[in-house]
């Protein structure tokens, strides 16, 4: 989301350091995560409406894949692929479960629950889902204005264009050839002074 100017103030948060990391960007997730946990001081229902929100998401991420590969039947298969008729199987399978594990996860831990035992992962849900909508849409300022789409790799434009590529693989051959001359010259030195 971050590189693909998803976010607003992406601009801002996707410069790198001088180290080449995106220190900003570590800050602000760490800053994010820790104002999360904190959450589990004010209030542990919140907060456990929150994992069962974050257990949702990843599998909603793992079923994308499988249920695109089970209704669009475009399938390129991959080094751990266990034939047509088990890989089918366990694709539906997979999906199956999923769904019931997301559902569960939307239910409360107890029987006849009072406001504290309540699992709100339901609303914060629905919040989540209305908000990232209206913001999308929002005139001026929502992501519609100026999200683009997935910005393109540099592994894309290689690809497409040869005589880059060659450009650059020469480029970082030169670079190791420095950086492993500057080792020797330095290790060198090392051995001369002891």
């Amino acid at each position: 989301m971050l590189t693909d100017h998803g976010l607003p103030g992406s601009g801002f948060l996707r410069v790198l350091s001088k180290n080449k990391t995106p220190a900003r960007a570590v800050g602000f997730v760490a800053i994010c995560s820790l104002l999360e946990g904190l959450l589990m001081l004010v209030n542990t229902i919140a907060i456990n409406s929150i994992f069962n929100l974050a257990i949702m998401g990843l599998y909603f991420a793992y079923c994308m894949p499988l249920i695109s590969r089970l209704l669009f039947r475009h399938f390129t298969p991959g080094v751990w692929y266990m034939g047509d008729t088990i890989s089918y199987i366990s694709a539906v399978y997979s999906v199956a479960w999923m769904t019931f594990i997301f559902i569960i996860l939307l239910f409360p831990s107890y029987p006849n629950p009072n406001k504290e035992q309540m699992n709100y992962a339901v609303a914060v849900l629905g919040f989540v889902l209305v908000f990232c909508v209206v913001y999308y849409y929002l005139p001026g300022v929502g992501g519609k204005t100026f999200f683009t789409g997935p910005v393109r790799t540099i592994d894309e434009i290689l690809g497409e264009n040869p005589e880059v590529s060659r450009q650059v693989e020469r480029k970082i051959a030169k670079d190791r050839e420095m950086k492993v001359e500057t080792e020797e010259s330095g290790s060198n030195t090392e051995h001369e002074k002891l």
